[in-house]
């Protein structure tokens, strides 16, 4: 086994002295896998059973809920108010805290879609002391309740925010990184050179980081995004990791926030079709854990042990030495729980409505959906290939554009879309800015997920002919009639009707990234403004080491 690190392991009880609820009292087990190990050419192979906490469903969400609620203003309260996708663990985690603590929660759904663990996760939630509020996409309940994203209260309730990742809450994953220090120092397992865990919110890995080094291990932590680059940057997480920095000062812990935290590497190369999307790398990889007798999921723990697996292939073909290597499970347990006969009678209409919708759908049904996708895309790409000189002339030019993914066209589209969908919005004098943040969004997406915002764009462009009963494209409609086509468009239950929701979320998407837009949100913008990037490194030479004194100057 590989020795630990040198420095002495802090005793948990440093951070038991604060409020905590108890949970998670005793460490998970480690469990080895010499077999795949083996197999994959790993030194040493082990997984964290984070499935096994206690109490409740388990799972790592335990860990944070164990200090987020035992402080204010969620202690005291009777009611909390949380988000997540209809299948969230994270949802479940509160709903099994709220019934254990005899609250009650008021959970935001967003659609995902649809699997076994999705519907029993839905169905637990369900049943217990919660009032559902469904949106049909993030960017929706973003429009529509964009509180529960950047509130600390709404009427008066708390929120518990997306992931439940706190500065507070990631003491529970700082802990958790004691844990395992003092496992590797017991002897239980070797000083991992790597830990792999899924990326959501980012409470995890940041909490890790700060915990492994904290405990004197080494470890890289291998953070697998399970969402889109653009809500997973590495901005976000030095942010989130200074904030738990900071916070470990404030209650009087800064001999622990005196670290260097440990390395973050963010994987996105799992990400797949996009959030709550099971890609067929993460499938394979719950197959080979499940071959252990481990349960994962697809949307998030089967993609970071999927990256486990792709990197440990790769070092094995350039012949890199493999050392110990650690999968971290946050998932919670595979058994079922209980739920309420009827449940689905608690669910909004809305969302009533969309399960029927979709489980209603036999397997020949959806491939004659995605026919009717192609067919369509098709038709367009014909309609535009035979119409060419008619339909694609005429756009401005905007000489002003600059964009990498969009031509100057679909800038121009974008910004039509925004001025028809954003009725009342105080949007910038020149709307193509709304597609300048969704240029440099899609730009960073997988090529095909690229290919298809591209279709769905010059689809509705189009589809204004037959749909709207016109000769005219939909840019070049009045504003009222464009807005009255799209508006039509939206509560179609078939593809047209997908691309223009599609389309609202991206132009939602591009509006809230301007700044110009915050105020309608209540949102006064970051605290610290972000330092642009030419200035960072000449900036990172003018901060003088923590503890350093101003020249001639002599400590008391």
């Amino acid at each position: 086994m590989t020795a630990p690190a040198q420095r002495s392991v802090p005793p948990l009880d440093i951070l038991d002295r604060l409020p905590r609820l108890g949970w998670a009292a005793e460490p998970t087990p480690i469990q080895q896998m010499p077999e795949l190990a083996k197999e994959l050419g790993i030194t040493w192979l082990g997984c964290k059973r984070d499935d096994l906490t206690q109490p409740g469903s388990g799972g790592t969400k335990t860990r944070k809920l164990d200090f987020l609620l035992a402080s204010p203003p969620w202690r005291d309260a009777p009611k909390w108010i949380s988000v997540g996708a209809i299948g969230s663990g994270h949802l479940v985690a509160c709903t099994a805290a709220a019934e254990r603590l005899g609250r009650q929660l008021e959970a935001h759904l967003f659609w995902e879609p649809l699997s076994a663990g999705v519907l029993d996760n839905l169905a637990y939630t369900a049943s217990g002391p919660t009032s559902l509020v469904y949106h049909s996409s993030r960017v929706a309940l973003a429009l529509r309740r964009p509180g529960v994203l950047t509130a600390l209260h709404m009427a008066g309730v708390p929120v518990i925010p997306p992931g439940g990742t706190t500065p507070v809450a990631m003491l529970g994953l700082v802990r958790a990184g004691l844990e395992l220090a003092g496992q590797v120092h017991r002897g239980e397992l070797p000083e991992p050179q790597r830990v792999y865990v899924s990326l959501g919110s980012g409470g995890t890995a940041v909490g890790l980081a700060v915990g492994l080094a904290i405990g004197g291990l080494r470890t890289v932590v291998h953070a697998v995004a399970a969402v889109e680059r653009a809500l997973a940057t590495r901005t976000r997480l030095r942010r989130q990791m200074h904030g738990l920095l900071d916070y470990l000062r404030e209650i009087g812990l800064g001999e622990l926030a005196d670290v260097e935290p440990n390395a973050v590497v963010i994987n996105y190369s799992q990400v797949g079709p996009g959030y709550g999307h099971a890609s067929g790398s993460s499938l394979d990889a719950v197959g080979v854990l499940k071959r252990q007798g481990i349960g994962l999921e697809p949307i998030y723990t089967g993609k970071a042990m999927a990256a486990l697996l792709v990197d440990a292939d790769i070092a094995r073909r350039e012949n890199r030495p493999m050392g110990a290597w650690l999968f971290w499970n946050t998932v919670r347990r595979p058994e079922p729980m209980p739920v309420v006969d009827g449940w689905r009678t608690r669910l909004p209409p809305a969302l009533i409505a969309r399960l029927q919708q979709e489980e209603g759908l036999t397997a020949a049904h959806r491939a004659v959906r995605r026919s009717r996708r192609w067919f369509l895309v098709g038709g367009v790409a014909t309609v535009v290939s035979a119409t060419a000189l008619i339909r694609l002339s005429g756009y401005p030019t905007l000489a002003a554009w600059r964009g990498k993914e969009f031509s100057a066209a679909e800038a121009h589209i974008l910004a039509s879309a925004a001025e028809a969908l954003l009725v009342g919005a105080p949007l910038p004098a020149d709307h193509t800015a709304v597609a300048e943040p969704l240029d440099r969004y899609v730009a960073a997406l997988p090529p095909k997920m690229r290919t298809e915002v591209h279709a769905l764009i010059w689809l509705l462009e189009e589809a204004a002919t037959p749909f709207a009963v016109t000769l005219h494209r939909m840019s070049a409609l009045p504003a009222n009639d464009r807005t009255a086509y799209l508006q039509g468009l939206l509560g179609r239950q078939d593809v047209v009707g997908d691309a223009a929701r599609g389309l609202r979320d991206l132009v939602v998407l591009g509006y809230y990234a301007l700044p110009q837009s915050w105020s309608s949100i209540g949102f006064s913008g970051p605290l610290v403004p972000d330092t642009p990037r030419p200035r960072r490194a000449i900036y990172a030479q003018l901060v003088a080491p923590t503890g350093r004194l101003p020249t001639g100057m002599r400590p008391d």
